[in-house]
């Protein structure tokens, strides 16, 4: 009796195996459970981002809402930056609202968007503009609390960012800021004056894959948050949607 070596090792059916590099949704991240709620409830507001470019002393500010492309499962370095509540949303939804991929630069990308000298055209002109972001360097940023800015080194790129950006929103160039931690305060008290509260995109319950809250013990108190404001079968849908990052962090 002959024995079909390939019938006996080859698995039934079309099954693929292969690993994602990039997620059907798309994840933000906040340091409070109240700011998750807040974006769930409320809609996702943009708020106000001092970046400057690479080689340069040009700089931006644009109001946006960033988002990672990350899978679930690689997520924990993303988390213990921005924080450990979040949700995740279709990427197809995100798409259809205008948000998009940033372009990552470095100082040797100059030849390629002409940043220094935006080939003969107003800066703040350039569409493109509040896409581009450094691939690497450092990051300044206020933590609640605290006067002076944070600093740290980190790899953009590592970030695979999208951005939401409101409609007919220009980015502003036209101020000059002898520091970084001058642009940073500037945006700061944009965020607190002029946070444009009709550019909040309402984010519909179909459209959240995850909702993600820091430890098992919180789970109760997110439950009764969230029959405040769901009933029925859309608070069914949610409470399929929780996800706890201390069992990302130990599992994935």
């Amino acid at each position: 009796m002959s024995i079909n070596k390939e019938a006996v090792t080859k698995p039934k059916g079309n099954i693929r195996h292969k690993e994602n590099l990039s997620a059907s949704v798309l994840f933000t991240f906040t340091p409070k459970i109240e700011y998750m709620l807040d974006m769930l409830n409320n809609g996702i507001v943009p708020r106000y981002v001092y970046e400057r470019l690479p080689g340069t002393k040009r700089y931006y500010i644009t109001p946006m809402k960033c988002f990672c492309d990350i899978p679930l499962g690689k997520v924990k370095n993303h988390m213990e930056r921005y924080g450990f509540y979040g949700i995740g949303v279709k990427k197809s939804f995100l798409q259809q609202n205008g948000a998009t991929p940033v372009i990552y630069i470095h100082k040797n990308s100059e030849p390629y968007f002409g940043i220094k000298e935006m080939k003969g055209m107003r800066m703040e002109e350039a569409p493109f503009l509040p896409l581009l972001k450094r691939y690497y360097g450092d990051d300044y940023y206020f933590s609640e609390g605290k006067d002076e800015p944070q600093l740290k080194r980190i790899h953009f790129y590592d970030e695979r960012e999208w951005r939401y950006i409101p409609k007919d929103f220009k980015s502003e160039t036209s101020i000059k800021f002898d520091t970084i931690k001058d642009g940073l305060r500037h945006a700061f008290e944009l965020n607190k004056s002029q946070v444009n509260k009709n550019a909040k995109l309402k984010i519909p319950i179909d459209a959240i894959e995850y909702v993600i809250i820091n430890k098992k013990k919180e789970l109760a108190p997110t439950l009764k948050e969230l029959r405040k404001s769901y009933r029925g079968q859309e608070l069914d849908m949610m409470l399929t949607k929780i996800v706890i990052a201390e069992n990302i962090i130990k599992d994935f």
